[in-house]
């Protein structure tokens, strides 16, 4: 009886001790160090994604602030006001613009944008002796209702006087007549254009005089050309080429009229005699010369 209560003592603690190395391991921290370490790689990926998306946000702003300077409505749009009648409210910045009565409107430096008064029934238009846009200066936005001198950029804007372009004319819309010396890339021209310099685009809705270069663009009405084209969409009645006015055109029916130098010998035309030798004819007698007198004849 002892021994198979010792037997089964010995059964019993070897049992027990079985049970005690699964406990143990089961209590120790197994998975902390793998969590650590995932913890570590994540860091730098939430570091990078951070740094990922501040790039983002910092592209984004920049390319709304390129865009907004593209369409206008940045910060750096000088916006003058204009009153009930259309004159600008103020006499301006004489850095970059100025008005007066006598002289008109004077941009300088900057790009600029008019803005007609709210009032009831005011001007929708800039009213001024003359426009004048400075070589630095740029007009991206307003309504001009007079004449207008351009030294510098066109890009938008409703003219209602006629325009002098002198340097680039990018968009707009021009109800009157447009005289050109310097580029038009774009713009509708719904008056009379007289280009005496580059047109590489726009849209022509009337007669067109060129007498430079026409690269391209859409005209709707007639061109007279004495210029060179060598590009562009001709929707009008036809393209004239014309001579230059210093060269007037020769047909059948065009006589060289004869040099002032030169007269013109017809068989009707007689040689007068030189007023130092006199004429000789059959009816010319000679006189006698007054060097030698007449002598009496002696008996």
């Amino acid at each position: 009886m002892k021994a198979k209560r010792i037997v089964s003592i010995l059964l019993t603690g070897s049992m027990l001790l079985s049970l005690l190395p699964v406990s143990a391991l089961a209590a120790t921290p197994v998975f902390d160090a793998p969590a650590q370490t995932t913890a570590k790689k994540a860091a730098p990926l939430v570091q990078e994604a951070d740094a990922s998306r501040s790039t983002e946000e910092e592209a984004a702003t920049r390319s709304s602030r390129d865009l907004d300077a593209e369409n206008g409505t940045a910060e750096s749009i000088t916006t003058i006001q204009l009153n009930a009648a259309g004159k600008p409210a103020s006499e301006g910045d004489f850095g970059n613009w100025y008005y007066s009565a006598a002289s008109g409107c004077q941009l300088d430096t900057g790009v600029f944008a008019l803005q007609p008064s709210s009032e009831p029934e005011a001007e929708s238009a800039l009213k001024a002796r003359l426009f004048r846009i400075g070589d630095n200066a740029e007009l991206v936005r307003g309504t001009v209702g007079c004449e207008t001198n351009n030294y510098g950029t066109i890009f938008d804007g409703i003219f209602q006087g006629k325009v002098a372009n002198f340097r680039t004319i990018s968009n707009g819309t021009f109800q009157r007549e447009v005289n050109n010396y310097g580029t038009i890339s774009g713009g509708t021209f719904q008056a009379d254009v007289d280009n005496n310099g580059t047109i590489s685009g726009g849209t022509f809705q009337r007669v067109v005089f060129n007498n430079d270069t026409i690269s391209g663009g859409s005209f709707l009405g007639d061109m007279n050309n004495w210029g060179t084209i060598s590009g562009g969409i001709f929707l009008g009645g036809g393209t004239t080429t014309k001579p230059s006015p210093a060269a007037p055109s020769k047909g059948w029916w065009a006589t060289p009229a004869p040099s002032p130098a030169v007269p013109s010998k017809r068989m009707c035309t007689t040689t007068a005699p030189s007023p130092t030798v006199p004429s000789k004819g059959w009816w010319s007698t000679t006189k006698p010369s007054p060097a030698a007198p007449l002598r009496k004849l002696s008996r």
